[in-house]
């Protein structure tokens, strides 16, 4: 027997709008061409399978996801990693 999941919160559209997610995602999107839609009028429950998309990238892209957080957050990378 499948158990109901109950929502304990979800963002209302301000909220969405306003967040540092949604800034970052558009950025992907203006600087890499990347798209992850997140959803501000629809249900927000569709952006849960649009956020697993951004982390699937994140931890599959490694190389292009740190280059896009140095980038985006203006860190200088080591000359080095080691």
């Amino acid at each position: 027997m499948a158990e109901e999941v109950k929502t304990l919160w979800q963002p209302n559209q301000e909220i969405i709008k306003n967040s540092n997610m949604l800034r970052f995602v558009n950025w992907l999107g203006e600087v890499f061409g990347l798209r992850f839609e997140v959803s501000i009028d629809d249900p927000p429950l569709r952006n849960v399978g649009n956020y697993d998309k951004l982390w699937r990238w994140s931890v599959e892209d490694l190389e292009n996801f740190w280059v896009s957080v140095w980038r985006y957050f203006g860190v200088i990378p080591p000359l080095t990693l080691y």
